[in-house]
């Protein structure tokens, strides 16, 4: 029944609905819509605190809590939300998205809308878009065509961002990524690493190690490579606390042989990476938000051959890429968590790709969203 209704929704109501449309050239409201994708990673909060607005939640968010309070939260795993859904799509000025959103497909927004893309990673690492593997050959959807402006980290990934959407060079905005504005902000970070050691107290003066590694389907799984894993506490010794946050897809996954005070995947990311002494991690777009911090990262890439030729390719080559040593295998992974970092390759790193992102980009964004 629910695939009969989908069809019938994409083959008449919503080619109907975007005829319906072409009303907004008359009526337009001076008002903003967040469509949210990423609630776990609170990815509106920072520009929300400067220009509030109405937001509504994707089926992925079903269960998320945002940290922004508001009664103007919506959930679109309610079907009846997708009439005030597409009422607010093409009727409002202001429309901020922080993932690929297939509603606006079959809108024709006006040329005074505002159709900002925010997407959900800073830099350019992990081939996405029309770049992938899996969308090789393909033509960009025409949901990309709609993009007034797509925000970006940095000049150097412009151009990147321009060719995986399909769209033209003068839609990149360079003014940063509003949720990295937290990264500047010492009084709160140090607040929030606060609360995180009274809540797990076995990480109070102890380097705190977290393990935040990309999502992997179920033939990348290694369960050798896991099983082994619980090995990093006795490598490393008593003066470390290692620790692991997992992608949202795999939150309930369980490493054997930790303590339930080691599985940080249900607290706030930006608060982990805010406590964290030393990232570990292999491909997650997680490394450019840490690289803010000027702190130590080690990729622990033991599947590498297999995940760039057979799940994801890169837009640089890996080992000249990642501002951190490289290891396969956990005695490694023990051992360059406990070597001097080089802080150099870091800090190019940062500049490269990071370089738009200085704390004041969600105002910059508030002023593109004022903008008459």
């Amino acid at each position: 029944m629910k695939i009969s209704i989908n069809r019938y929704m994409k083959k008449y109501l919503l080619p109907c609905i975007g005829i319906f449309s072409y009303i907004n050239r008359l009526i337009l409201l001076d008002k903003t819509l967040y469509v949210a994708h990423h609630g776990d990673f609170n990815n509106l909060y920072e520009i929300y605190k400067h220009q509030p607005g109405e937001i509504y939640l994707t089926k992925r968010n079903k269960n998320k809590i945002l940290e922004i309070k508001t009664d103007k939260i919506w959930h679109l795993h309610k079907r009846f939300n997708y009439i005030s859904f597409f009422l607010k799509l093409i009727f409002y000025k202001n429309i901020v998205l922080d993932d690929s959103t297939n509603s606006i497909h079959f809108i024709k927004f006006s040329p005074k809308q505002k159709i900002i893309q925010m997407w959900h990673a800073c830099g350019a690492f992990k081939r996405f878009g029309i770049g992938s593997l899996h969308n090789s050959g393909k033509k960009p959807g025409r949901m990309y065509k709609k993009y007034s402006h797509i925000l970006v980290s940095s000049q150097e990934v412009a151009p990147i961002y321009a060719e995986s959407f399909g769209i033209e060079c003068d839609k990149i905005s360079t003014i940063g990524v509003p949720r990295t504005d937290y990264f500047f902000n010492k009084e709160q970070m140090d607040l929030d690493k606060k609360s995180l050691l009274e809540k797990y107290p076995n990480l109070i003066g102890k380097k705190i190690v977290l393990y935040s590694p990309t999502y992997r389907t179920k033939s990348f799984f290694s369960e050798e490579v896991f099983n082994n894993l619980h090995k990093i506490n006795s490598l490393l010794g008593k003066d470390y606390a290692f620790v692991y946050s997992l992608h949202p897809f795999e939150k309930n996954l369980i490493y054997p042989g930790f303590e339930s005070w080691q599985n940080l995947s249900f607290e706030n990311n930006k608060h982990l990476l805010a406590a964290a002494d030393i990232l570990v991690t292999d491909y997650s777009s997680i490394i450019f938000e840490y690289s803010l911090l000027s702190r130590p990262i080690v990729f622990f890439a033991y599947d590498l051959d297999s995940y760039t030729n057979e799940q994801r390719d890169f837009y640089y080559k890996y080992e000249d890429f990642v501002p951190g040593s490289i290891v396969s295998n956990v005695e490694g992974l023990a051992l360059k968590l406990k070597e001097d970092i080089s802080y150099d390759k870091i800090a190019h790193f940062k500049s490269k790709f990071m370089g738009a992102c200085d704390g004041k980009s969600s105002m910059r964004l508030n002023s593109l969203l004022s903008e008459k």
